[in-house]
């Protein structure tokens, strides 16, 4: 039996990013600086369990408070790191908050630079007005991330169909609409998301922000 590799497979830029710079934190660190992501660093448990090992620790927001405290109490170096799927806007703004208010805590940003673009475009791009449209898992961590920096109307719908349907009976008001994905977004889904919705809206926008990485493999 032989077993083929696929050229594209392993680590993302966004993931290898992320994991390198956990990796020599905890080597130039070690056992005088705790160490937490906020949820798992990346969707992949074994890589997670070594993590653990290693003295990182994966958290929820609701915990970072308790953590920062006793890491003030006990004069050690504390660091929060936001994972690759990116959080909440809410949940970064308590992270950048308790590292204001005590002086051992420190926050770094390891989401995706492709996320993190989806996260300016929903910013920026969005107003009372708007209408936001995400291609996407609703409960994927990327997407509430993503979700919690738009205004005005917006929702997220796994499947082209379902976009489909929500805008159909919503076509006479032809509001600005903003349409973007997940960064590991069906290819395919997309496209049909984009066909359909140019005979629907006259006011349309649309960000392809689907990873290329993401288009190589499945092309691949």
């Amino acid at each position: 039996m032989s077993v083929t590799i696929a050229k594209h497979a392993g680590f993302c830029f966004g993931v290898k990013r992320a994991t390198d710079f956990v990796e020599l934190l905890t080597v130039k660190e070690g056992a005088a600086t705790r160490i937490y992501t906020i949820g798992s660093l990346i969707h992949n448990r074994i890589y997670n369990e070594e993590l653990k090992k290693a003295g990182v620790s994966a958290i929820e927001i609701d915990q970072a408070e308790a953590v920062a405290r006793a890491a003030e109490d006990e004069a050690k170096k504390c660091v929060f790191v936001i994972r690759t799927h990116g959080i909440p806007k809410e949940d970064e703004a308590v992270l950048r908050g308790l590292a204001d208010r005590y002086a051992h805590v420190t926050v770094e940003d390891m989401t995706c630079p492709f996320v993190k673009r989806i996260h300016n475009i929903a910013e920026t791009e969005t107003d009372e007005a708007s209408r936001f449209i995400l291609l996407g898992t609703p409960t994927h961590p990327e997407v509430l991330g993503i979700m919690s920096h738009a205004k005005g109307e917006k929702a997220a719908f796994p499947t082209a169909k379902e976009v489909e349907d929500y805008l159909f009976f919503r076509q006479k008001d032809q509001k600005k609409l903003i349409l973007a994905a997940q960064t590991t977004q069906n290819l395919q889904e997309w496209k049909k998301t984009e066909n359909f919705t140019k005979k629907l809206y006259t006011k349309s926008i649309f960000f392809d922000t689907i990873c290329n990485v993401t288009e190589s493999r499945q092309k691949e």
